[in-house]
């Protein structure tokens, strides 16, 4: 594990940082092959970035040759946490969701016609879920049950989660998917802790929890990973350089210590196999960056782990 100083950023730098991971998922949702699952991310893509929508084979030759492998990391993580998600779904249809940084994610939106037993929680900032909303009422996007859809303003840094989520109708008790996308490498090492040791304390029964996460070696300085070099580059540029790091095969150590146990971990590069080679198993030439890692883990204790076989 790794962790250095965090960087203070405005509300418009996180803004934009999510307006550009929905320009990355938007460009691939045009594609016939290798099509990125979010229809709903181009609503979601500010101004500055539009541009980029409009000739998406050029946009994501470009995007490659500034991020190598960023596009295609995004493909497999919306597919890989889509997956992820809709089992969850399907097994626990009486049930919450709760969105850690949830910025543009749009899966409640593109779920919640599934269970009308579901309540959904979007966590970020007060800027970022304001503007998200009014994007999703000036654009109609409400869908079946998207009362179900509670918006918890929230900074991880300074306020106390659970307090957040409680007072919104949370029920430590009911079976929870948390869902972290994106986000843990931006946080300090004390704020992951604690937000995993207050998910283990504060909730009981079946929990569980699926976020992607850097390699400690990417965040110690080794740029020898696809893509490595030149994402380091371009966080440094606008000032958001990754932070947080646990290697692949630490993952059960590091949180077993806080009361998880891992159902699955992946290197994107296992993963580039299963949701980017073609219908024959072959390896095409596109393929995601190479220093993150995508887990699930499960409550440690919670026995049931057969109802999300």
């Amino acid at each position: 594990m790794r962790a250095i100083q965090t960087v203070e950023r405005s509300n418009e730098d996180f803004i934009q940082s999510a307006s550009i991971t929905a320009m990355m998922r938007a460009v691939l949702n045009t594609k016939e092959n290798l099509k990125n699952p979010d229809y709903l991310a181009k609503h979601f893509v500010d101004e500055a970035w539009r541009p980029f929508l409009q000739s998406p084979d050029l946009s994501i030759e470009n995007l490659e040759k500034r991020l190598p492998g960023g596009v295609y990391y995004i493909l497999i993580r919306t597919k890989y946490f889509d997956n992820s998600l809709l089992k969850w779904i399907k097994n626990n249809p009486d049930s919450q969701v709760v969105m850690l940084g949830a910025g543009f994610d749009t899966r409640a939106l593109r779920f919640t016609h599934l269970s009308e037993n579901i309540d959904y929680y979007e966590v970020d900032l007060k800027a970022m879920l304001e503007y998200k909303q009014d994007i999703i009422s000036s654009k109609s996007l409400n869908s079946k049950h998207s009362e179900n859809i509670n918006y918890i303003p929230t900074n991880f840094q300074t306020d106390d989660l659970f307090e957040n989520l409680c007072l919104q109708g949370f029920d430590k008790n009911k079976p929870t998917y948390f869902l972290c996308e994106g986000i843990t490498f931006f946080l300090a090492e004390n704020t992951i802790n604690e937000m995993f040791s207050n998910i283990a304390q504060l909730t009981s029964g079946n929990v569980m929890v699926a976020f992607d996460y850097a390699f400690a070696d990417y965040i110690k300085g080794d740029h020898n990973y696809y893509g490595a070099k030149e994402t380091f580059n371009e966080l440094q540029a606008i000032n958001e350089p990754h932070v947080f790091g646990i290697n692949y095969e630490d993952i059960e150590d590091y949180f077993r210590s806080k009361g998880f146990h891992s159902l699955n971990n992946y290197t994107a590069s296992m993963l580039d196999t299963h949701y980017i080679a073609n219908k024959y198993g072959d390896y095409q030439p596109e393929k995601s960056t190479s220093f993150f890692g995508l887990t699930e883990l499960k409550l440690a204790n919670n026995h049931e782990d057969r109802a999300y076989e």
